[in-house]
């Protein structure tokens, strides 16, 4: 049985406050705002829309590791992209789940366009600590057709091709389209 915790609504549950940095900062300058702030992670926004989001594991894996020198690496060269979104009237249950099968623990929260916050497990695991049980069999499951077709009801952001807002994307040759862009594309292989 679902409890009642796991039916409240993303926007009922997440941070209101967005704390985001250029795709053009230094890692350097973003690990600084990470430090102050005391987050893992910050989104990365390029002129008013989100493109990514730079967390701790980035930086380690896609700087440090890699013997990169943060001062001259930008922010675009190790964030996390294409993002994920929420609604801010989904379910958090639906968003844990989405958290699941991507493996993410960030999720920026869209309403009619709009970026309105940012979701983490940490926000979901205060308010519904049940749900991360369901998560763990969820994680453990191998992805299957089934789990790609799901994800894809979650899609919403901006079209890679016309750029409009669009709470239905879908996948097509790594590019994430609207409907009346996905047709075109689909039309012209035909």
């Amino acid at each position: 049985m679902t409890s009642i915790r796991s039916r409240l609504l993303v926007k009922d549950v997440m941070t209101r406050s967005i704390i985001s940095i250029s795709p053009k900062a230094s890692i350097t300058e973003a690990a600084r705002i990470m430090s102050e702030k005391d987050i893992g992670g910050v989104l990365v926004i390029d002129e008013n829309k989100p493109v990514g989001m730079l967390t701790e594991r980035d930086i380690v894996r896609r700087v440090v590791a890699q013997g990169l020198n943060p001062s001259n690496t930008r922010v675009e060269e190790a964030m996390s992209a294409p993002l994920f979104f929420i609604d801010a009237n989904a379910e958090i249950s639906d968003a844990a789940r989405l958290m699941a099968t991507e493996n993410i623990r960030r999720l920026p929260v869209m309403d009619k366009g709009k970026l309105v916050g940012i979701l983490t497990t940490y926000d979901i695991l205060t308010i519904a600590p049940e749900l991360f049980d369901t998560l763990s069999i969820l994680k453990a499951q191998p992805k299957s057709r089934e789990s790609k077709s799901r994800r894809n009801d979650f899609m919403i952001g901006w079209c890679d091709s016309c750029s409009e807002w669009c709470d239905d994307l879908r996948e097509v040759d790594g590019q994430y389209l609207c409907g009346e862009c996905y047709f075109e594309h689909v039309g012209s292989e035909t």
